[in-house]
């Protein structure tokens, strides 16, 4: 209830506002979408919290999914936090199943779908790390200036597309750079190890390269992190596809011989865009061989 704007802390006024909240959705009548809710917390079958922690995916009676992640459940609201199974107060035995109990009211559908047109783009996302190389290894200051370089912020910055951009924030990219040879720390230090190599794998020029793997993070449809992980194969503007793992929480690419890189499910994630989403990555997607380059 207080997630939707309810300031209190009183179970019935807290019952009541869901329910003029249901109302208001419902176009009068609460009930339907109190049921689908209600049908999304059941699952048939009997699971224990490690069957349920360790599972692809939970069916539910609504025949809408649960994605687990550990004891976080990841719903179909890209918005709200999501549920979390309290362990302590789970595993209860009943005589037609098992009961958990878990913190939040878990939501099958986008159930706040705020208005896009008052966001930023994803180029003006990016751009609001700065670009300047610093200590913050969340933000996205390699990305920038990556995107910046092949000329592709233009192609992230209309309003009217519909896009999901699998943002490889600075941390990552000293990851990869590291998995590549590199030895340090820094962010400045592991953009011009990655340039270098580039340069190289592309016979002295990096920029074809460079385009085409940040065209590999870039998928043509607005995607939540749970839609993703239930897909057997993401296609990307770049042509290839990244083949997801929904128990590892990884995306897989094409070179085989490099970590595949996780994609953040409890924070950094689901960051809406007037022209999509961004979803925050632990590595960069490499879409080739680059033994064969």
């Amino acid at each position: 209830a207080r997630n939707l704007g309810y300031k209190g802390g009183n179970e019935g006024k807290a019952y009541d506002f869901i329910v003029a909240a249901l109302t208001d959705l419902s176009g009068g009548d609460p009930i339907p979408l109190l049921k689908n809710i209600l049908l999304y917390h059941v699952s048939a079958g009997s699971k224990y919290v490690k069957e349920v922690s360790k599972s692809g995916g939970i069916d539910t009676l609504l025949g809408a999914t649960i994605l687990p992640a550990r004891t976080t459940l990841l719903d179909n609201d890209p918005d709200l936090k999501d549920a979390r199974i309290i362990e302590k107060a789970s595993n209860i035995k009943a005589s037609n199943g098992i009961i958990h109990t878990i913190s939040r009211v878990m939501i099958p559908l986008d159930i706040l779908n705020p208005d896009k047109s008052s966001l930023p783009t994803i180029t003006e996302i990016v751009l609001s790390s700065g670009g300047a190389f610093d200590h913050n290894k969340a933000d996205y200051d390699i990305l920038l200036n990556a995107v910046q370089a092949a000329g592709l912020a233009d192609a992230l910055n209309n309003p009217a597309d519909s896009l999901t951009v699998l943002a490889p924030n600075d941390k990552a990219f000293i990851k990869t750079a590291r998995d590549l040879g590199y030895h340090g720390e820094d962010e400045a230090g592991a953009f011009g190890f990655i340039v270098a190599a580039l340069t190289d794998l592309g016979g002295g020029d990096p920029i074809p390269l460079l385009q085409a793997i940040l065209l590999y993070h870039v998928v043509p449809a607005e995607l939540t992190n749970k839609q993703i992980l239930e897909s057997d194969v993401v296609t990307t503007l770049f042509g290839e596809d990244i083949s997801p793992d929904p128990l590892k929480r990884t995306l897989g690419d094409n070179e085989d011989a490099l970590r595949d890189p996780f994609i953040y499910v409890f924070k950094f994630d689901n960051i809406r865009a007037s022209n999509g989403f961004v979803q925050t990555i632990g590595r960069v997607l490499i879409p080739v061989d680059l033994s064969t380059l």
